[in-house]
């Protein structure tokens, strides 16, 4: 005999469809921002070399450390925020795990309150 279907099949496939258009995005973002920042650096510094024309060094070596420092902020902030997403990802599917009552969580189980006549 079969069993019932999942009343909730539903709404679990459209939170499942959500959850990897989240992840999309959050890996898009990230490899826009980090492809933005380098192209944007790169514009200034070459904005800068034709503006100087004769000292053309002189005038890029400055935003030349500067992109330098940019870029070691960059990837901080890339590993900060994917370690971040992986962190959410794995948290996220440790939480819908098949969790019977009495594997509940201390911090998921709901208590009763006593109400005083």
């Amino acid at each position: 005999m079969k069993p019932p279907p999942d009343p909730h099949y539903r709404h679990r496939f459209s939170a499942e469809i959500i959850s990897h258009a989240v992840w999309l995005y959050h890996v898009f973002s990230l490899s826009l921002r980090l492809f933005l920042n380098i192209t944007i650096g790169e514009i200034v510094i070459a904005v800068f070399a034709y503006l100087g024309h004769i000292a053309a060094p002189l005038t890029a070596v400055p935003f030349t450390l500067l992109e330098l420092g940019v870029g070691a902020l960059q990837a901080y902030i890339f590993v900060i925020l994917g370690v971040n997403y992986l962190a959410i990802s794995v948290n996220s599917a440790q939480a819908h795990d098949d969790l019977t009552e009495d594997d509940t969580p201390e911090t998921m189980k709901v208590t009763p309150r006593k109400v005083e006549a």
